[in-house]
């Protein structure tokens, strides 16, 4: 009972924050290295896009939102229409949390859609970042935290821990296209006590060779403070029904 409590106190912001962080129109699209060019194949039937955020919580507890869409592809021009709706939405909380789980079950979320993509395969139409690569965006994203941080160690951890959820949320703008590998970045992160954390990020992503549509794209990312360790997940998956 005393670690629901503490998910009670001290964790309801940050699910709060990551409820926010969900909906796809109000995600940040982060720029993506350019895939080869070449003309864009539609798929001829619809395709299920499914989403799996995962953030681990106050006391080993973790938040899972799972959420499906059904799109169909339709080359226009050079480019290319994606139309969606949403299919399902699932929320794996503990029992402290099942009102905002209720509500997050409830959303309609459909923000990215219509999707419209350039001749490269990237999303033209939704609100972009500056950051033209994953390293970018985690050094955007501390120098944003650096200069909002709190004096104290304990507010400060609790303001890496959302900065790492920001980074594990953004809808990549190659996100239908992507460029395949995986890589990782690390970054020390200084603490007001005089102490360091450790912010790790990988991402790992897979394509269908034959059309160079997204097989599955996973992002993963680790804050390392002292003995603790929190972290953050989400997973992308385009696949036939």
């Amino acid at each position: 009972m005393k670690d629901m409590g503490r998910i009670n106190r001290r964790s309801v912001l940050e699910v709060m924050g990551v409820m926010a962080l969900a909906p796809l129109a109000a995600l940040g699209v982060t720029a993506a290295p350019a895939r080869a060019t070449g003309k864009l194949s539609a798929p001829p039937h619809a395709m299920r896009l499914q989403r799996v955020l995962e953030r681990e919580l106050v006391g080993g507890a973790a938040l899972v939102v799972t959420r499906d869409w059904e799109c169909r592809f339709e080359v226009v021009g050079r480019g290319m229409q994606i139309a969606g709706r949403q299919l399902s939405c699932e929320v794996e909380a503990p029992a402290a949390l099942a009102p905002l789980a209720a509500l997050e079950r409830q959303r309609d979320v459909t923000g990215l859609f219509p999707a419209l993509l350039d001749a490269d395969g990237r999303i033209v139409n939704s609100p972009a970042t500056a950051d033209s690569d994953m390293t970018s965006a985690v050094d955007a994203a501390l120098a944003a935290l650096g200069k909002h941080a709190s004096a104290d160690s304990r507010s400060f951890i609790a303001q890496l821990h959302q900065t790492s959820a920001a980074l594990v949320s953004t809808v990549p703008l190659d996100l239908f296209f992507p460029a395949p590998g995986a890589s990782t970045v690390t970054r020390t992160i200084p603490l007001p006590d005089g102490t360091a954390g450790e912010l790790e990020i990988t991402l790992v992503t897979h394509i269908d060779p034959a059309s160079g549509l997204l097989d599955t794209c996973e992002k993963m990312i680790v804050s390392r403070i002292a003995d603790t360790q929190r972290t953050a997940k989400e997973r992308w998956t385009l696949a036939a029904f």
